[in-house]
């Protein structure tokens, strides 16, 4: 999942750029969790409350607090790989732009392809960050890359992980447990059976009954499976990206 949130000066700038994210997450098949703020305190005292923080974090230039030294580098002291994106008409304060570095810049009026050019761009960057499955057998500690994980298939009580290097084992763990971890992470893990998550960074068709990964592997689809993607996402049509 990746956390996004869009501090504007009104709900017209935000309301207009939550909607074309949501549009790139059922696109590309991307977890978007979007919280929309206008007011500073709002966005802290979320962040407070919940120790949370935000992967992507859109900036209003207009509002003049947003713009502070000071509240961007408490944003950053939270996490220091925030993204961060000024919504601009235009930038006239250089040396804040220098000093602050965003890592992109969105001006306004918004619209769906610079949208979605800059947040794939965002996204690709926060894949680059390594992350893991974790897991203890034995009582050694295991890790795999999340990128290297294809699908985890359930038979019983074992959970066979495939990856692109082969299969390991993991006993006594449940895929509901699994799937619920995995929700924290960026990448898009589907629940396309009881017994089958699949990674979709593998995906290259989804199809009613079944889908098919880029190692030409076909799984099998539950109808729950298929309507659940079709609930969260646009159905069928794959959008894969290149992180590359």
């Amino acid at each position: 999942m990746i956390k996004v949130a869009i501090l504007a000066i009104n709900n017209t700038v935000s309301g207009c750029l939550d909607q074309y994210i949501s549009i790139i997450g059922k696109k590309y098949y991307i977890d978007f969790d979007i919280d929309v703020f206008v007011k500073i305190e709002e966005m802290l005292r979320v962040i407070d409350k919940e120790k949370n923080y935000y992967d992507i974090i859109g900036l209003d230039t207009k509002m003049k607090a947003s713009m502070d030294i000071e509240f961007i580098k408490m944003i950053r002291n939270i996490n220091e790989k925030v993204i961060i994106i000024f919504l601009a008409d235009q930038i006239n304060e250089i040396k804040i732009c220098l000093e602050i570095q965003p890592f992109l810049l969105l001006n306004k009026p918004f619209n769906q392809k610079d949208v979605e050019k800059n947040i794939l761009i965002a996204y690709k960057k926060l894949m680059k960050t390594p992350a893991f499955f974790e897991y203890k057998f034995n009582r050694c500690f295991f890790k795999i890359s999340l990128k290297d994980i294809i699908y985890y298939e359930s038979d019983r009580k074992t959970i066979f992980i495939n990856t692109i290097y082969g299969v390991e084992k993991i006993y006594g763990k449940k895929l509901d447990d699994i799937e619920e971890k995995l929700k924290e992470c960026k990448i898009t893990f589907l629940r396309i059976h009881k017994s089958i998550l699949v990674n979709f960074l593998f995906v290259t068709k989804i199809a009613k009954g079944q889908v098919i990964l880029k190692n030409k592997v076909e799984l099998p689809m539950s109808e729950n499976g298929y309507k659940n993607i079709q609930k969260r996402f646009d159905g069928e049509d794959i959008c894969n990206i290149d992180l590359n």
